[in-house]
């Protein structure tokens, strides 16, 4: 396994929920890339932990334009796992 994707939005309780499985994926596969999706307002939040190697941010006034435009970027990744 070499690139994690977690998409989470939003709702502070679930992020922070979501951030102890990163640091256990990351326990567990030290060498492992993972990535974060989340709105551009929980960014710097998400991207102080250092389990997280990259935050994706979804810009809230973009729409779906906006979601497509990221859903784009994140699928040249090749991502070998993605949890939601």
């Amino acid at each position: 396994m070499q690139n994690v994707l977690i998409i989470r939005f939003s709702s502070w309780g679930d992020i922070t929920q979501a951030l102890t499985a990163a640091e256990a994926l990351k326990s567990r596969y030290p060498t492992c890339q993972i990535h974060w999706v989340t709105r551009s307002d929980f960014a710097e939040f998400v991207g102080a932990f250092q389990a997280i190697d990259q935050v994706h941010k979804l810009p809230r006034k973009e729409g779906l334009l906006g979601l497509i435009r990221l859903g784009i970027q994140l699928r040249r990744l090749h991502f070998d796992l993605i949890f939601d």
